[in-house]
């Protein structure tokens, strides 16, 4: 439903997310290695705060696009799924979740 240009801009933002993450995870992974190897200490907390940064500004980036998309792009959205006109807000909104859930299996009976 997106265009490519946004599809592509969330997409790049969410790696820079991943990206964030991965790093504090070597973080880590670096904590122990401290113990027998003293420089292990200030690279992992150099990481750590590195990591912290990435993470908070890409996880700001990702939600503002995804924000924007939402705001932008809803009633388009809902207008391809023949969603009666609303004004924009919390009803458009569960309307189309609404529209878009699929209803829970239904269970099998026990034989």
């Amino acid at each position: 439903m997106l265009p490519e240009e946004i599809r592509g801009e969330i997409s790049r933002s969410r790696a820079a997310l991943a990206r964030a993450a991965v790093l504090g995870g070597w973080a880590l992974l670096y904590l122990p290695l401290a113990w027998w190897w003293w420089p292990a200490a200030p690279l992992a907390a150099t990481m750590v705060v590195v990591s912290g940064r990435r993470l908070r500004t890409a996880s700001d980036t990702y939600a503002t696009l995804l924000e924007a998309s939402v705001r932008l792009h809803l009633a388009d959205l809902a207008d391809k799924l023949r969603i009666e006109e609303q004004p924009m807000g919390p009803l458009l909104g569960g309307a189309v979740m609404r529209r878009l859930s699929s209803p829970a299996p239904a269970a099998e009976p026990a034989s």
